[in-house]
């Protein structure tokens, strides 16, 4: 039995809850779609536009029944392709980019990164890699057959289709959100008949946001709430639980990899709970290191870039400085990459928005390095917050102990610009600080934070 099948036949069971209110099988949809086909072939990759919730599934299921590669979360424009391969638009069958050859080893689909930890990247995942995440979601977190799961989070984010795999894989009804409405999604969370629901950490302070315009309160619940593809602060956390009545359970991976550490539990802000069965920890094996994975099959890396050795062989470097406590269970302590040199200084940039984000009013933060405009040599340390206006000056005294040396430029936002995933988007925040940084004398922003 070729990949495909072999995933398919893992999610067969599974039942999608389509917006009619009907309900149809996944062997249903599988079987319909010998009727979908494309001018793509095998092992050309089609970018899905224009489709989200069950039609973005309904996609991804053609193009695997004609063998070409489902590419989600990107746009037409993104993509640093390899030579030999040809590109096309799901919504117009319109070719993108031309290729004379036939990928012979095409990855089973491509999720394009949220770039919170760096750059954007287009990351392949293997039919094996997607049938063993489903296996581990459903031993991990106890998901059944005849449970209703709710999908928040947009599947063309490797998160929350991780977890939809899990959920049909178990053989339980699920219903994919098209789009974020916070009051459906508030309704969905008191609904009795909604057993689980995935959501990223952003959706679930909208969906507290549009619980407090209703009357109902909230009583405790056994229901199941899985947040990921993102941190959640302790105060979050603890509002949620008074809005819905149960905590968030916990979930971290990457786009490379899919999910590879959850809890069932709400635990403390960063703890990750322990390793996904079949997912060892290489490092570090007690202390602090780098989290360093064996996940029992090769990892199919970045696409347009060579896979390392380490990969082929399921080895998974993550970037993140983990601790190892005594239990076993893993707490993340902040990224290699957000150590930067500022002007002679090591400074913690991981540190300092975990610090920003306990300040009262403060909802989130980033901070992030920027070479100075028209002086590249020199770069400014930005603190964004999602904060009142006005409150720069405050939490710039706060979290000087930790910028040392280092002045911190604040800028206050209404809202952190986010990616559809619900991570602050980095990009988004550099124009926004090219664009402010320029109105103001430097060492008057230093002293005063600024405010958009």
């Amino acid at each position: 039995m070729s990949g495909p099948h072999q995933l398919v036949a893992a999610i067969a069971a599974g039942r999608l809850l389509l917006p009619s209110g009907d309900e149809t099988s996944i062997a249903k949809m599988w079987d319909d779609t010998a009727a979908d086909s494309g001018p793509w072939r095998p092992g050309d990759r089609v970018v899905i536009d224009q489709a989200g919730g069950a039609a973005l599934l309904g996609a991804t299921l053609a193009l695997w029944r004609s063998g070409a590669v489902p590419v989600l979360g990107a746009g037409a424009e993104v993509g640093d392709w390899p030579a030999d391969v040809a590109v096309w638009r799901w919504s117009d069958r319109a070719q993108l980019r031309r290729a004379s050859s036939v990928d012979p080893s095409p990855p089973a689909l491509i999720h394009a990164s949220s770039g919170s930890t760096g750059p954007p990247k287009l990351a392949r995942r293997s039919f094996e890699s997607l049938r063993v995440e489903a296996r581990r979601y459903v031993a991990c977190y106890g998901f059944a057959a005849g449970q209703r799961g709710c999908v928040a989070a947009p599947i063309d984010h490797s998160f929350a289709f991780g977890a939809m795999l899990g959920l049909l894989a178990a053989g339980a009804s699920v219903g994919l959100l098209p789009s974020l409405h916070p009051r459906a999604l508030a309704r969905a969370l008191r609904d009795d008949d909604t057993d689980i629901v995935i959501l990223t950490p952003a959706m679930a302070r909208l969906a507290i946001e549009a619980a407090g315009r209703d009357a109902a309160p909230a009583t405790p619940t056994s229901r199941l709430v899985i947040a990921g593809a993102g941190a959640v602060p302790d105060a979050l956390d603890a509002d949620f639980r008074s809005a819905f009545g149960c905590g968030l359970a916990r979930n971290y991976g990457c786009s490379e990899t899919g999910a590879t550490f959850g809890s069932r539990m709400s635990l403390p802000e960063f703890c990750l709970g322990f390793a996904f069965d079949g997912v060892t920890i290489v490092s570090p094996q007690s202390g602090t290191g780098e989290l360093v994975l064996d996940l029992g099959h090769a990892i199919a890396g970045i696409e347009g870039q060579p896979r390392a050795r380490e990969l082929r062989n399921g080895i998974w470097r993550s970037g993140d400085f983990a601790f190892r406590t005594t239990d076993g269970s893993v707490a993340l302590r902040g990224r290699i990459d957000d150590r930067v040199k500022i002007n002679g200084h090591l400074i913690d940039c991981g540190q300092l928005a975990a610090r920003a984000r306990t300040i009262a009013g403060v909802v989130d933060a980033v901070a992030l390095a920027q070479p100075r405009p028209g002086r590249a040599e020199i770069q400014d340390l930005i603190l964004f917050c999602e904060a009142a206006d006005g409150s720069g000056p405050q939490i710039a005294a706060a979290v000087a102990p930790i910028a040392g040396a280092v002045p911190v430029v604040v800028l206050t936002l209404p809202e952190l610009p986010r990616t559809p995933a619900g991570k602050p988007d980095h990009d988004g925040l550099r124009r926004l600080a090219r664009a402010r940084l320029g109105r103001r004398p430097i060492a008057a922003r230093r002293l005063q934070g600024q405010s958009p």
